[in-house]
């Protein structure tokens, strides 16, 4: 067991860098492609009372409406290479159910020079763009007639090169939780940082024990000048190999039997040190 406790603490300190790094490339490649729809936020502008809806008749521009309700969406960037125009083969779009879409209009979108189209047809709507890079966005929102308030029937879609699917975040459900996984990885993070820098620490100090440990030994029995002529008879050495020399690694082993072979094939008078073997 000594003898194997360099090979041990190598293989170990191994595997946990490949555990640590693994996850990040995988997360990392994960993350390459991805565009997210964001529910912002989603509010009743005009609701029909029931006490009231035979006295009183909204309309939004000469059109009968029961009730208006007001989205507010962003699409973003959020991966690491930028969606252009060609690999889109169906734009992402968005569906409210049950709705009548009345209008849309752009809030905010980075970059500024951005060339935004919406293409709206009935209850749903597509958001067409040239380019949209790492960290782009387009903010918007959406005014909807429904005869109920229901607000949260939304269906979203998109055929784009390299993303399987988009990711949609409804953020009245999800900022709490957010922060509850953000911190959650976070804390995961700090343990596997915890354990890695420990195994590392005992792999790091059982290698450097064990050099140590063998240099001593090879010190003190250096010291004995009969020790290396005592060596060459076989028995000798069999017993010292399993006994005082048993820290020694297979390899080191035979390259001791066969220096000690070559001494005495040679008539050697022998070494003055041990090192000069191993």
């Amino acid at each position: 067991m000594k003898k194997s406790l360099p090979f041990i603490g190598i293989l170990t300190l191994i595997i946990t860098i490949i555990a640590i790094i693994i996850p990040l490339v995988y997360d990392y490649i994960k993350n390459m492609y991805r565009i997210d729809i964001i529910l912002n936020s989603q509010s009743i502008i005009i609701e029909e009372k029931a006490n009231l809806k035979d006295k009183i008749k909204i309309f939004y521009q000469n059109t009968e409406v029961k009730n208006i309700l007001q989205y507010n969406f962003s699409i973003h960037n959020t991966g690491k290479k930028p969606i252009v125009k060609d690999e889109v083969f169906q734009w992402p779009n968005i569906k409210i159910h049950n709705s009548t879409i009345l209008d849309i209009s752009i809030i905010k979108h980075q970059p500024s020079n951005m060339l935004v189209n919406f293409d709206i047809k009935n209850d749903n709507v597509e958001i067409q763009f040239e380019l949209l890079n790492p960290s782009d966005y387009i903010n918007f929102q959406i005014l909807v007639a429904k005869d109920d308030l229901t607000i949260n029937n939304i269906d979203y879609s998109a055929r784009i090169k390299n993303i399987k699917k988009l990711n949609f975040i409804n953020k009245d459900f999800v900022d709490n939780n957010e922060k509850m996984k953000k911190k959650s990885k976070k804390g995961i993070i700090f343990y596997i940082a915890i354990i890695s820098f420990i195994i590392f620490v005992y792999v790091f100090i059982s290698l450097l024990l064990s050099f140590l440990k063998k240099r001593i030994a090879i010190d003190k029995l250096s010291k004995d000048n009969n020790y290396l002529h005592k060596l060459r008879d076989n028995n000798f050495l069999s017993i010292q190999l399993n006994t005082d020399l048993n820290f020694l690694s297979s390899s080191e082993k035979k390259k001791l039997q066969t220096s000690l072979t070559n001494i005495n094939s040679e008539n050697s008078k022998g070494f003055s040190h041990f090192d000069e073997i191993l």
